[in-house]
């Protein structure tokens, strides 16, 4: 017995015994043929019986509904399927493999793919490694605080009464009285959100 079908009747023994399937639900086994996420549905095609259209990736599809949780099955994946009543009107309960995982809650979205994971459209871009940039920050601060400038014979003239003159030795410019203050991540890490 595979794993699908052990999963199949685990569901048939407990609809059983909770009288769902004499109330017309049963669970089939079968293959995710397309996906349409905009819909929230997706085609299914089953071995020696009909495809199965516009099965339901959410339990209700209604576009005022903004907070959801949907699994999207990779096309190709092998999908358990519940029949609600005689209308043969599914819904995905597993799927073998997962394309994207997508949560919405009010404002706050997430996108869960093999390409990545994108918070709220992306609109920010990239998230920032803190250490990396910490260390980049912190070493330009070094520079900063360490910058001197010596400036050769002769480069400065000067006017005075009598001639032009020139500087006849270096002249060195000290480094800055006080310095800039390392940065520390706690100053701007946000500590809910961590990749």
């Amino acid at each position: 017995m595979t794993a699908e079908q052990a999963f199949v009747e685990m569901v048939q023994t407990l609809m059983r015994r909770s009288g769902g399937l004499e109330a017309g639900c049963r669970v089939c086994l079968g293959t995710v043929k397309e996906v349409n996420r905009k819909e929230g549905t997706c085609v299914v095609e089953r071995d020696g019986s009909p495809e199965l259209n516009d099965v339901r990736l959410n339990a209700v599809i209604d576009e005022k509904i903004t907070n959801s949780f949907t699994v999207i099955p990779s096309e190709g994946s092998y999908v358990l399927v519940l029949l609600l009543g005689v209308d043969t009107e599914g819904l995905i309960l597993a799927t073998s493999k997962i394309d994207r995982v997508v949560v919405q809650t009010g404002d706050v979205s997430l996108d869960v793919s093999a390409d990545g994971v994108v918070m709220n459209g992306g609109k920010l871009g990239g998230l920032i490694d803190i250490a990396k940039l910490t260390q980049k920050v912190n070493a330009l601060i070094d520079a900063f605080n360490a910058h001197t400038h010596t400036i050769p014979p002769g480069a400065i003239s000067t006017q005075g009464s009598a001639t032009t003159q020139a500087t006849v030795a270096p002249v060195s410019v000290p480094a800055i009285q006080k310095g800039a203050d390392k940065l520390d991540k706690g100053d701007y890490e946000d500590e809910r959100v961590k990749h």
